[in-house]
């Protein structure tokens, strides 16, 4: 039950069948104006629920309340969901387009658990990954219908390699079925919820996504109004496709990010091209050997032509255009393509068709042809972001040597290339030009200290940002929208084009750019247009900054998710001043550590900055600990999420890894931990 004073939009839904379903949304008082898109976002989950998986749904109401005070995205209340506003709420002038696509996801996520999670439901809570795991595939293949396929997969992809990635690789790894558990609250986890979509989104890649759709249709009807498990929906697939899954299911029970080593050869003489494929996967806590996977390995070969080979394995009768899906079983495996009459650039592991870490000794000149021409969006992109901590090493190797840094001029040619000629998808090519995250840097390159990687990457972007000035420039007033705000994927992609051609031209900290982008800040019709300039500006220390941060606060003090986006901008610069920026915030009259939303804003967006939580001196981390003791004595779910950055500490350099380290020893010796706390500080400590 959920009581208060709550303003209402009502509306209906036609089912296929048609039946009318009554539709509630049931807002905060003075936020009416903000929830016309969100029952618009769930009445295209339902149309898609019916049409991709033939899901109606089966009661006469569908109600949703959002709630500014709530830990979780939202929760799946069978007939009556409760949202955090921030997936709620939105209008041009204080939602950006990110907003916009994760308000639909979520609420698509939402309503896809009433047939996965509710109908069907979970036999113990080991089984989470069942229905969460099931469900953020739902929710990422609609988010794939209602976009771009490619964007989605490449931010799907983002995320695990920012956030899941590392925790394969903490402490606290676990399989997304975990074994065993303290407080269930701590593993509603990037595990059990990406990771897991990755594992079935496997079984959709072997069996096909027509089969996968009738394995689906046989798991809906033999298990509905059942507490299953995932053994039983691993059967369905089974029972529907013929397929064998046994090896397969091992997804579920071992922890780790598999890592893949690749290997090539051509021969000229035969025409033939061979791929060999190693798998292995580093110890996790309690399990220290692990036994071979099954899983889908997609690829293609790219001609200096810039057209996909056709491919046909040795002793095979038929051929494809494009795309071959190899299946990986053993330790070790081999597979010879015929009648290859080039020495073709390989794309590999196409659509991200694995959550592995995949290792090829790509030369720069394919990463090169692969950026400008691989037809696979996830590849295309993956060759950039190669090409370019390819460059960022050899600058940053050059710094730490004393020596004079060059910046390979492949890379500045082949961005050249992309901008010079845009293409449709312009929100592809905004990704396709941003650098890698810096923790994602410092993961590849451990050996280098992580200033020298910041400078090395700075550095980079400077010297793309100068000598393509000109082309800049156009893109950015080729892409300028003079028409009201209108939410569609098109226009969202001129406005993230024309933001990241801005976020370049600051890179020349010259007083014009300032001003360029003090104007967009304070005058756009947008929020993604005003966000967009202010973090253009945001790792500038000019007085443009301070002004336009000023302005956005007075602005929109009284909208509680602005001033949210207003925290997460300070806590995510690059300034050295960042710190004592967070510090002060923890006093602003808008800051509350009661209130999740803006605890998620300031604390855990500034663990998220990897340049400056780290510092160090080690600043950073005691902040943190002071902080998530405060919180935890109140609300121990939020404090788990604060303090994850510090159980990665093995992940870092001796000096960084030891003050983490003592932080958690410092949050151990407390008495007055929570459970949610205890479990994660002793398993990190230990």
């Amino acid at each position: 039950m959920v009581a208060g004073d709550f303003d209402l939009i009502q509306d209906t839904f036609i089912t296929l069948s048609n039946r009318t379903i009554d539709l509630y949304l049931y807002l905060e008082k003075g936020f009416r104006d903000q929830g016309d898109y969100a029952m618009l976002a769930l009445k295209k989950s339902m149309k898609w629920d019916e049409e991709k998986f033939g899901r109606e749904y089966d009661l006469n109401r569908y109600m949703t309340v959002a709630v500014s005070d709530f830990n979780m995205g939202a929760m799946e209340n069978k007939g009556l969901n409760i949202f955090n506003t921030k997936y709620i709420l939105a209008k041009p002038q204080t939602a950006t387009d990110t907003d916009y696509i994760n308000i639909e996801r979520v609420i698509g996520h939402e309503y896809f658990h009433n047939w996965s999670g509710n109908r069907i439901t979970c036999r113990d809570w080991f089984q989470l990954t069942l229905k969460e795991g099931l469900t953020v595939l739902r929710d990422q293949l609609f988010t794939e219908d209602m976009t771009s396929q490619g964007v989605a997969r490449i931010d799907v992809v983002n995320t695990m390699r920012n956030h899941q990635f590392p925790e394969d690789a903490g402490p606290m790894a676990h399989p997304i079925r975990p074994e065993s558990y303290l407080k269930i609250d701590n593993f509603y986890t990037a595990t059990v919820y990406e990771k897991g979509a990755e594992v079935i989104r496997m079984v959709r890649t072997l069996l096909t996504p027509d089969i996968f759709r009738k394995g689906m249709d046989y798991y809906f009807s033999h298990y509905d109004g059942q507490a299953v498990t995932t053994e039983d929906f691993i059967a369905a697939m089974e029972a529907a496709s013929g397929k064998e899954l046994t090896q397969f299911s091992r997804w579920y029970h071992q922890a780790g990010t598999p890592v893949l080593r690749v290997k090539t050869k051509y021969d000229a003489n035969k025409k033939t091209y061979t791929i060999i494929i190693k798998q292995s996967c580093p110890p996790t806590p309690g399990q220290e050997n692990k036994l071979p996977l099954h899983l889908p390995f997609a690829i293609g070969l790219i001609g200096k032509n810039c057209e996909d080979l056709t491919l046909q394995l040795q002793d095979e009768n038929k051929s494809v255009k494009g795309t071959k899906i190899l299946e990986i079983k053993k330790l070790e495996e081999t597979f010879t393509f015929v009648d290859i009459a080039e020495n073709p650039a390989p794309s590999l592991l196409r659509h991200f068709s694995a959550p592995v870490e995949m290792q090829y000794d790509y030369t720069n000149e394919e990463l090169a042809l692969l950026l400008r021409c691989d037809s696979d969006a996830f590849c295309r992109w993956e060759a950039g972001q190669r090409l370019m901590m390819n460059v960022i090493k050899a600058v940053a190797e050059a710094i730490a040597a004393g020596k004079n840094p060059v910046v390979d001029p492949i890379l500045i040619n082949g961005i050249h290339q992309l901008i010079s000629k845009p293409m449709r998808d312009l929100n592809l090519l905004s990704r396709l030009l941003m650098f890698p995250s810096l923790k994602y840097l410092l993961t590849h390159l451990p050996q280098i200290e992580l200033d020298v990687i910041f400078e090395a990457k700075t550095l980079i972007e400077k010297t793309v940002a100068e000598t393509l000035k000109e082309a800049f420039e156009k893109l950015l007033k080729d892409n300028i929208l003079f028409h009201d705000y209108v939410y569609n994927i098109i226009e969202c992609g001129h406005r993230r084009i024309k933001n990241c051609a801005l976020y370049y031209l600051l890179k020349h900290d010259k007083e014009k750019y300032h001003l360029l982008a003090f104007e967009q800040a304070t005058q756009a019709n947008n929020m993604t247009d005003q966000f967009g300039a202010l973090g253009a500006l945001n790792d500038l220390a000019v007085s443009h900054r301070e002004k336009a941060l000023a302005q956005f606060y007075e602005r929109y003090q009284h909208e509680p998710l602005v001033v949210n986006k207003w925290f997460s901008l300070q806590a995510s610069s690059t300034l050295p001043t960042v710190i004592n920026e967070v510090k002060k915030l923890l006093h602003h009259p808008a800051f509350d550590i009661n209130n999740p939303n803006n605890v998620y804003a300031l604390l855990v967006t500034f663990g998220q900055n990897t340049l400056r939580f780290h510092a160090k001196n080690g600043e950073g981390y005691q902040l943190m600990v002071d902080q998530v003791l405060l919180i935890d004595a109140k609300n121990p779910q939020v404090s788990t999420r604060v303090v994850q950055p510090l159980t990665q500490w093995k992940q870092m350099d001796s000096v960084r890894g030891a003050l983490m380290k003592q932080a958690l020893q410092r949050l151990a010796q407390s008495n007055k931990l929570s459970d949610n706390l205890f479990e994660i500080v002793s398993k990190s400590v230990g």
